[in-house]
């Protein structure tokens, strides 16, 4: 009876075992999610080795015809609009950025890597690529 017992056992916790999925876990940390600009809108999204950053002008004007917008019509929505995304690594408080694709043919063409300081408090992330180029974000749910 013992040996049944202690079977029936292992048989249970082995089954348990294999069901079990343990959470992935992350190799960026508190980067990964969706962050929304303060000041200006824009949307950093961090996942699993990858990101995608896309921020526009505070102010744009419309399309006099959404439909058929002029050249400088596009022209001008287009020259305040950042747009990019690739892979990313983090090391203590660097990100390095490997431009994967983008707006802007020169930074694909480059194969061009950001690198900038970052600090997370509560939900705020705080981004400093040096000189005047600062960002706040917050994150989203």
């Amino acid at each position: 009876m013992r040996k049944l017992t202690v079977s029936v056992g292992v048989l249970l916790i082995a089954g348990l075992a294999a069901g079990h999925r343990p959470a992935p876990t992350s190799l960026q940390g508190p980067l990964e999610g969706a962050w929304q600009s303060v000041g200006q809108p824009g949307l950093v999204t961090f996942t699993e080795g990858h990101y995608s950053w896309m921020s526009v002008a505070e102010s744009r004007e419309l399309f006099g015809d959404p439909s058929n917008p002029t050249d400088a019509e596009q022209l001008a929505a287009c020259s305040g609009l950042t747009a990019n995304s690739g892979t990313y690594e983090v090391s203590d408080s660097t990100v390095r950025l490997r431009i994967l694709v983008a707006k802007h043919p020169n930074a694909m063409a480059m194969k061009q890597v950001a690198t900038f300081a970052y600090s997370i408090k509560a939900d705020t992330l705080k981004v400093n690529f040096g000189g005047p180029a600062k960002y706040t974000f917050v994150r989203l749910d």
